[in-house]
């Protein structure tokens, strides 16, 4: 062996995508091994991969290993190029000249790898049992850094894996190192999925997080499909099941989209790389026509199939990402309050395409809720009835003095200090998608002097009487009305996202909160008004009419005796003064 000059070292990064930083050692220059850059080769082991038919590793050089050309001596290591001299790769050093290998770095690589990089050719691979995964069946492997690209598993979803063999000191000589990359090996941890997932996320059009909307609006889901599985089998299965409460009403707008191997974003086809049926859809079909996941769907339910014509159209992607969109309108048959409107997904796949037995995985539901919020009883029996109340004189025959038929205008913005000032409306929508009003933004006053508003997203609303029932003055007040609420976003929760409370708020002064526990809804447990406590209790505020009957005339009674008296008094001084004249004329 020919001796070392100075010491080298590079030591290999080892990773999968978990978003851990590893550091590879530069390396000072030196002499390679006896056989020089041609005889240094060696063998990679990659454990942590179970033995399965299909399997195929492809090693893609990232860093190579430098060699005089004339002497064959070791000079440096160099980040593989392209065609014109510059680096393939991006990389970057730490202040000892390390290199790093992040999560970002290693996804990077892995992109770049498959669109423009070029494998190792010639690599054989064997099963070794000891080791619990693959290795290359000879010395094969030069000296270098690699980015192992695992596929053709079903049963589990690997990641970018970089492995690297490299020289270092043995005995006062240079040896092969490395090579090796485990599960156990402490600078490395491989992530491997066993079945790809789901998440569902529900936003407005703005992008923002829906926890509650108004009637009428349309509110936009993402489902992201992780580690999409490979399947090389006859039997492949992946479908989305979703599912609408009554409160939804789907629009067939559904987007899907990918990466390609450049990363890329990659607009799928539907009825090419997918198909959309919805169960009214279903419905019509003749039951011989029916797949047997389009006869297990119920009403409300959509499915996104990614087998089409039985054959599966997501290989081409497998271990990366998709996302489905699509939109809903919350409808006039939405759960009002603590009811919420859910929308629920599961991730229906089978883990050996190769096996046509029938049976499929599915992932945990996962729902999203959506609320919608009343003021006074929009349902009978509504918690909020009696929190705004429409009063006039009081009737001894009905022992009330609730007041029906006074019209309102709820606002989303003060009509007394805004001219024109928006009213509120809420719509349905039909069948042909035609926009129907269905609350005009008035509201009469009923069932006792309530004002049966619904359908209302959290925010500030505006509320004035516009035309008071007959014999009644007008209320011109402006009463301000607040709904606010509080979700669980525990994300490890199986209930984030649910409505824990709302609070009803009007004219500063808090009215109700409601507290949801376990489906049940408590009031103001403990609300102190005026000094006092009032426990369970609506605490409602009375919007007063005065009837025009029973006003006092202009200046009261004592005016109208002193206007009579003086008439008196001229109509006495007038006759006086005729019957003088007639006296002096006689």
């Amino acid at each position: 062996m020919k001796k070392m000059k100075k010491i080298l070292a590079f030591v290999m990064a080892m990773a999968m995508v978990l978003g851990m930083s590893v550091t590879a050692l530069a390396a000072t220059p030196g002499q390679g091994n006896e056989f020089g850059k041609e005889g240094d080769k060696g063998s990679i082991t990659i454990s942590g991969i179970a033995e399965e038919a299909g399997i195929e590793i492809a090693l893609y050089p990232v860093v190579e290993a430098i060699y005089d050309p004339t002497t064959e001596v070791f000079e440096k290591y160099e980040v593989v190029k392209k065609a014109d001299g510059t680096p393939l790769y991006t990389l970057t050093k730490d202040a000892d000249g390390n290199y790093v290998i992040d999560q970002e770095t290693l996804d990077a690589i892995g992109t770049v790898a498959q669109t423009s990089g070029t494998p190792l050719a010639d690599i054989e691979w064997e099963y070794d049992i000891a080791a619990g995964g693959y290795k290359t069946k000879t010395d094969c492997v030069p000296v270098g850094m690699y980015l192992a690209l695992i596929t053709g598993a079903e049963a589990k979803i690997y990641n970018y894996a970089v492995a690297s063999l490299y020289y270092t000191v043995e005995d006062g000589d240079n040896t092969i190192g490395g090579g090796t990359l485990t599960l156990e090996n402490a600078n490395s941890i491989v992530k491997v999925s066993e079945h790809p997932d789901v998440e569902k996320t529900a936003k407005d059009s703005d992008g923002a997080v829906v926890p509650s909307a108004n009637i009428g609006d349309e509110i936009s889901y993402t489902l992201k499909i992780t580690d999409v599985p490979y399947y090389g089998g006859e039997a492949p299965v992946l479908n989305l099941v979703d599912t609408l409460s009554t409160g939804l009403t789907f629009k067939d707008n559904v987007v899907v989209k990918t990466t390609d191997a450049a990363g890329a974003d990659k607009t799928l086809d539907e009825n090419t790389d997918y198909t959309v049926t919805t169960y009214e859809e279903v419905a019509e079909k003749e039951e011989a026509d029916k797949t047997e996941e389009e006869k297990a769907l119920t009403a409300g339910q959509i499915l996104i199939n990614f087998v089409v014509g039985g054959e599966y159209m997501l290989n081409p992607y497998a271990g990366k990402t998709v996302t489905v969109t699509y939109s809903a309108i919350l409808n006039e048959n939405a759960a009002i309050n603590e009811a919420g409107n859910t929308n629920g997904v599961v991730l229906n796949y089978t883990k050996d395409s190769k096996v046509n037995s029938g049976v499929k995985d599915t992932t945990e539901e996962k729902k999203t809720y959506t609320y919608t919020f009343d003021i006074d009883g929009a349902v009978t029996g509504s918690v909020t009835e009696g929190i705004l109340t429409k009063t006039g004189e009081f009737n001894t025959t009905t022992n009330s003095n609730a007041l029906d038929g006074a019209t309102f205008t709820l606002y989303t913005q003060n009509p007394d200090e805004v001219d024109d000032a928006e009213v509120y409306k809420n719509y349905k929508f039909e069948e042909d998608g035609t926009k129907v009003e269905l609350f005009g933004g008035t509201v009469e006053s009923q069932n006792g002097g309530q004002l049966p508003v619904r359908g209302l997203a959290e925010g500030t609303y505006y509320l004035k009487e516009t035309e008071a029932p007959k014999d009644y003055t007008l209320n011109t007040h402006v009463f301000v009305i607040k709904i606010e609420g509080t979700y669980e976003n525990n994300n490890d929760s199986e209930n984030k996202g649910k409505l824990l409370s709302w609070t009803i708020t009007i004219d500063g002064v808090t009215a109700n909160t409601f507290t949801v526990e376990q489906g049940n809804v408590t009031i103001n447990k403990d609300v102190t008004v005026d000094g006092e406590s009032v426990e369970g209790n609506v605490i409602g505020v009375d919007i007063p009419n005065t009837k025009i009957s029973s006003l006092p005339s202009t200046g009261g009674i004592g005016t109208t005796i002193f206007t009579i008296g003086g008439c008196a008094i001229m109509i006495l001084a007038a006759g006086l003064y005729f019957a003088s004249r007639r006296k002096s004329a006689k």
